[in-house]
């Protein structure tokens, strides 16, 4: 009985022998967190379905949001591999990852926006364009996303955002943001967006997130 009374409290996850610790607070995730204090880990869906951020548990007690084997093989898991996107801390933990080099590395950048327009595409699919207004964003010369990439969009009564691809190819210094976006039975995102207009809503947009896109190497082509 004790336990359901328990006080929710921050862990810490040393990675790569202490090199580097992140603070993983009630309610999050070890990559969110990880992302969050600059670190350059990898990663690409964020949702437990492409393994890229597997890291090895090297101590340490952690709730698994889902079912590892799902991703990761049988020798990862008995090598104590597990999916950071989808690890919550019972306790603190020492990891160790292959962080992304420095040339790898993607600036995040996170914004207030405004839904500004709202387009039926089909019967459960709408457009919307998101804007910011925020100067600092405005005023970055560089792209702010790559083809391949998404942004997290958030609204302040629900707890996690959601990935979205961008629509259009990047210009530098845009304002608008397009996304498709289908209705997902029972989502709480969708059911929000599809049970009324939204222009004018007001939401936190992040990103880039995800690394899809064209690997300029001289692999062989499989056709």
């Amino acid at each position: 009985m004790l336990g359901l009374f328990e006080k929710k409290q921050d862990f810490t996850a040393d990675v790569n022998s202490a090199t580097k610790t992140v603070t993983v607070k009630p309610g999050d995730n070890l990559l969110k967190s990880a992302l969050e204090a600059g670190m350059a880990w990898p990663h690409d869906c964020r949702v437990g379905s492409c393994g890229t951020c597997k890291c090895r548990l090297v101590e340490g007690k952690i709730k698994p949001l889902a079912d590892f084997s799902y991703v990761l093989e049988g020798d990862d898991l008995q090598n104590g591999y597990i999916l950071a996107c989808q690890t919550a801390l019972k306790s603190d933990i020492k990891v160790e990852v292959e962080l992304l080099a420095e040339s790898e590395q993607v600036q995040h950048w996170e914004t207030e926006a405004v839904i500004t327009g709202v387009k039926d595409l089909t019967h459960d699919i709408k457009e919307i364009v998101v804007e910011t207004k925020d100067p600092e964003l405005l005023a970055n010369k560089d792209m702010l996303y790559e083809a391949g990439q998404y942004a997290d969009l958030k609204l302040s009564h629900l707890d996690d955002g959601r990935n979205y691809s961008f629509v259009h190819a990047p210009e530098a210094g845009q304002k608008e943001f397009h996304f498709y976006i289908r209705k997902v039975p029972g989502g709480e995102f969708t059911t929000w967006l599809f049970d009324e207009d939204r222009t004018g809503q007001t939401l936190s947009m992040s990103g880039p997130y995800g690394s899809f896109g064209l690997n300029e190497d001289t692999l062989p082509m499989t056709c």
